[in-house]
């Protein structure tokens, strides 16, 4: 993950460095869960601070010359490890993508059954949210007009109800963590023109915002999908941790494909296909008892 022109490092510096990644992680989640501190706060400092290159943790001795040297490491990495960690307040947590409905209607029962509602999901995102994704990162100023079409194309109301809430949700989070005035020029000018503020074009414009490079950003869209559905079913009972994270393996390549054949995705690549999907996702409100919103 480290950019090339970056400083080789030896396997005692890097687990070094994975150790104290994997120490931070922990702390951040332990501190929000007993509600010591909030979750965007703590994001702001990790990114302003710890994870800088100018940090002194992040400085190791070149043993050819024995001098210090700092590491130089990718701003975009680091943007890219805190989106998609599960510490980061999205809001994707209280959404199951439409697995809920299909568990309970007996439509997925089995990891062969959930590898493949997986898989499918992953293909509805190539041609059903990544154009969205992809015009708003690389055409900012047509955001209105995005944002507007997304709501019309989005005429499932579970659907639609649950991108309003996560693009709502990211954006607030994003503006409290990086403190970006774009960020803010954003939430206001989809609050005065009445706009539903749709997570796919919401996290486009972001990208573009914080200088996400193009394939980052759909791979990060396309692990968080990946994630919420695997979190789901962990939650819901019907696979382990372990195999999910099997599951996550397996459709790991066909997430790399789909972000890298959908650069160059545009509005007219919109389609729904996925359609039993999008009728099992519709019935979520009439679900005797549920745990997630969508």
């Amino acid at each position: 993950s480290l950019s090339q022109d970056c400083l080789a490092l030896d396997a005692q510096e890097m687990n070094y460095m994975n150790a104290l990644f994997s120490a931070v992680a922990y702390l951040l989640c332990k501190k929000i869960r007993a509600g010591s501190a909030k979750g965007p706060d703590l994001q702001r400092i990790l990114t302003s601070g710890l994870f800088s290159q100018h940090n002194p943790f992040f400085v190791f001795k070149d043993r050819s010359k024995e001098q210090r040297v700092s590491l130089k490491l990718s701003s975009s990495d680091w943007l890219a490890w805190q989106i998609i960690d599960s510490a980061f307040p999205a809001g994707s947590f209280a959404h199951s993508a439409g697995l809920e409905a299909a568990w309970q209607n007996g439509r997925v029962r089995t990891e062969k059954e959930l590898l493949a509602f997986t898989e499918t999901s992953l293909e509805q995102a190539e041609f059903g949210q990544l154009p969205f994704v992809v015009c708003a990162r690389n055409e900012p100023g047509t955001f209105s007009q995005l944002d507007r079409l997304c709501d019309a194309f989005l005429s499932n109301h579970v659907a639609n109800r649950a991108s309003r809430r996560q693009g709502a949700t990211l954006l607030a989070t994003c503006e409290t963590v990086y403190q970006d005035s774009k960020l803010t020029e954003l939430r206001t000018s989809i609050s005065e023109n009445n706009l539903a503020g749709h997570l796919p074009p919401v996290f486009g414009l972001i990208s573009n915002i914080l200088n996400i490079e193009g394939q980052t950003a759909l791979r990060i869209y396309l692990y968080c999908l990946i994630r919420g559905i695997l979190s789901s079913a962990v939650r819901l009972g019907g696979t382990g941790p372990l195999q999910a994270q099997i599951i996550q393996r397996k459709v790991s390549p066909l997430a790399e494909d789909i972000a890298g054949r959908s650069l160059e995705l545009g509005l007219d690549d919109l389609a729904q296909t996925a359609p039993l999907i999008e009728t099992l996702q519709a019935n979520q409100d009439r679900l005797y008892s549920r745990l997630f919103q969508s």
